[in-house]
């Protein structure tokens, strides 16, 4: 029997009455759209197909429905949204992923929608109902009203009847007709997050659950040469080893039993060449990487040249180095694979790639896997990427019950997806009053692009690599700006900001270095340098009236 890691959560929260984010479950009430089921005692349930990450976007989508349907607040709760329904119908909740800060942004239109049509259809029911004109009818607090009767119908008492008409031509509200979206709103997350009832991958319980913990070839490229299972089987607890390619997973009663055995575990890895590279190596190449051309990425009047003729010149470079996403949350994801199908809980940006990862690994139709999303803890990126979904699913395939597999934070450190490790060169020249001629730029990076999605990479350059020095928000009279591709055997991946995660600190840091060779203040040289650009300078203008603000 399949048992629904948040289903405890579930009731102990309808219990408290309160309002909390929990996976999807079968309403009494047939659903009005895919996005939202209002139930008989007028409780609002809207689906949030992104994951909760500590960012509320169980409060901000849920937010743009409720504007259009007119509802209270209060009644509202979220619920994650089915990616097995997503994957099986066509993509009916438009976009699952979670990243680059797009949710509401990308969402927020046909989520006014969803609430729009939801709230047209009540209208709808209710004029059917009494026999009037729907366009005398009006939604207002989860009620609809017909002024000229007196009449009135609780949203939840019409739900039923709502499901069955159809609507057309549903127009949403624009931004000077909005009512909740305008307000500081309460999250429906908090209380969950106080009271510990939230329900992270980790904290998943299933009956006759076992746990998985895993070991990484140490660089990558090995694989496994020979283990001895005799050698621990025999210890605590211990079930099984599962030998894949690159990794070995022990599978115990309790976690710290399978992490016992393995530490003790015998075993060999195949030679790799990279066995001896490491970070001052890494160093090396990148900053050697410097010194070429690279790939013009940005060119604005001739910047070679004036730097020639420049009075003096100011040169630095950067260099920052792979970093580990470190969630405070381990990697973790719990699988069963019976004969019926697949089942995974796990806390992921993506579940549709989860989805189908899962269903690879365990060589079944994606129809066949049901998937449940809980709450992140910490995901920057790093939880979109899907290696650690097939590998639980990998383990659980080799045992007849399901199986928590938790990466340790070492393994987790050791055998991540990084971000990727860059070497940034800037070099200026001035003039006799130590006005900037010319500004120039070089960077080295290892690409995301490459290691996830080759095929986007083109021209020589991974455009995330270049993030905050192809849109340098700075105008300079002659400004280049160029960029050099460079990989190595670890792999990298999408990290929180991508590539401004080390070009924003390398130029604003070099910002500060020109202000001190130019003698200016760094706030009033900045400024002088926006030009145009309209964001940034309203910005550094408003930080600069607040701070003279402030200071008088």
């Amino acid at each position: 029997r399949r048992a629904d890691c948040c289903s405890d959560f579930i009731s102990r929260r309808a219990r408290a009455g309160a309002a909390a984010p929990y996976t999807a479950h079968a309403a009494e009430n047939p659903e009005i759209n895919a996005w939202l089921v209002i139930e008989p005692d007028d409780t609002i349930i809207i689906r949030v197909a992104q994951a909760d990450m500590r960012q509320g976007v169980l409060t901000s989508m849920p937010m743009p429905v409720a504007e259009e349907l007119e509802v209270d607040w209060s009644r509202v709760r979220a619920e994650y949204a089915d990616p097995a329904r997503h994957v099986q119908n066509d993509g009916v909740y438009r976009r699952m992923q979670t990243g680059g800060n797009a949710a509401v942004r990308e969402s927020r239109e046909f989520l006014q929608l969803a609430g729009a049509e939801a709230r047209e259809r009540l209208i709808k029911a209710a004029a059917e109902l009494w026999l009037v004109n729907p366009e005398d009818c009006r939604a207002d607090y989860g009620e609809i009203h017909h002024d000229a009767s007196g009449l009135s119908v609780n949203y939840g008492a019409i739900t039923a009847a709502a499901a069955n008409v159809r609507v057309a031509n549903v127009k949403i509200k624009s931004s000077e007709d909005f009512g909740l979206l305008e307000l500081p709103t309460p999250r429906l997350d908090v209380p969950a997050k106080v009271d510990g009832s939230a329900v992270y991958g980790i904290d998943v319980r299933l009956p006759g659950m076992l746990y998985a913990a895993v070991r990484h070839a140490p660089v990558p490229g090995s694989e496994v040469r020979s283990l001895r299972f005799n050698a621990v089987c025999g210890m605590p607890g211990v079930v099984k080893a599962v030998r894949m390619q690159d990794a070995v997973a022990i599978v115990a009663e309790h976690y710290r039993q399978a992490k016992t055995a393995l530490d003790a575990l015998p075993m060999q890895w195949t030679a790799s060449p990279d066995a001896k590279r490491h970070s001052e190596n890494f160093k090396r190449e990148f900053v050697r990487g410097l010194d070429t051309d690279g790939v013009p990425v940005r060119r604005t009047g001739d910047a070679v040249r004036a730097l020639d003729q420049s009075e003096t010149t100011l040169a630095s470079d950067y260099v920052v180095p792979y970093l580990a996403h470190a969630c405070m949350e381990p990697m973790n994801c719990t699988a069963s694979v019976t004969e019926s199908g697949v089942a995974v809980w796990a806390g992921v940006q993506n579940p549709e790639t989860a989805l189908s990862a899962a269903a690879r690994a365990a060589g079944v139709d994606a129809s066949k896997v049901r998937m449940d999303n809980c709450f992140l803890g910490g995901g920057f990126g790093r939880r979109s990427h899907t290696d650690y979904i097939t590998e639980a699913v990998q383990i659980a395939r080799e045992v007849n019950a399901p199986v928590q597999m938790i990466r340790s934070r070492e393994e987790d450190m050791r055998r991540g997806r990084y971000r990727p490790m860059a070497a940034v060169r800037f070099k200026v020249g001035f003039d006799l009053d130590k006005n900037v001629t010319a500004f120039t730029n070089h960077s080295v990076s290892h690409s995301i692009l490459e290691d996830a999605n080759p095929e986007a990479v083109r021209g020589g350059v991974d455009p995330s690599s270049v993030e905050g020095l192809a849109n340098l928000p700075y105008d300079f009279p002659n400004l280049a700006i160029s960029h050099t591709m460079k990989r190595t055997h670890l792999t990298t991946w999408w990290w929180r900001s991508a590539g401004n995660s080390q070009n924003a600190y390398a130029l604003e840091c070099f910002m500060d270095e020109l202000a001190v060779a130019a003698k200016r203040d760094p706030f009033d040289l900045r400024r002088a340098h926006l030009g145009a650009g309209p964001t940034c300078a309203r910005c550094w203008i408003s930080c600069g009236n607040a701070q003279s603000g402030a200071a008088a």
